[in-house]
């Protein structure tokens, strides 16, 4: 059974991959079924669900990227999303543009997500402090692209 939390998390995960709600909704619905049958009827302990649920999320990620670099476009359309009054993405695009695909991954499962730092770190196949240096380098140009979004 997958629960509500790793549902939220990999629904969450794919739109700010995507960004794009039709595309993030189809994505998520894969990763679903591949999450189901890769559990199957076992009986799986929460990180063990955590565990195979970032790898399928990190595969998907790359794959993602590799689209990107092979000059599939990214499309986004910030009327899709339901935002707050006076919030935008317009930060978080500026990181997808400069931060390396590894900080933006980082940020995304560590900061975005609130998942386990060491668990990330494993999935990945970094050491805690190699994912420190990444959600680092990452905060800094996120905070930069806050800062100026907020000036005038």
């Amino acid at each position: 059974m997958v629960d509500a939390k790793l549902i939220r998390a990999m629904l969450a995960f794919h739109f700010f991959i995507h960004l794009d709600e039709a595309v993030a909704k189809s994505e998520a619905l894969k990763t679903l079924a591949v999450l189901r049958r890769r559990l199957g009827h076992g009986h799986w302990t929460e990180l063990e669900k955590l565990k195979i649920l970032l790898e399928i999320l990190i595969h998907s990620c790359r794959g993602h990227q590799h689209r990107v670099q092979q000059g599939q476009p990214i499309l986004f359309n910030e009327d899709q999303w339901r935002l707050p009054p006076k919030a935008t993405l317009g930060p978080w695009l500026e990181l997808r543009k400069s931060a390396t695909p590894d900080e933006f991954l980082a940020l995304l499962l560590v900061k975005a997500l609130s998942l386990d730092s060491e668990v990330v770190a494993e999935q990945l196949g970094v050491t805690v402090g190699t994912l420190n240096y990444r959600l680092s380098r990452g905060m800094k140009k996120l905070g930069g692209f806050v800062m100026a979004a907020g000036s005038p």
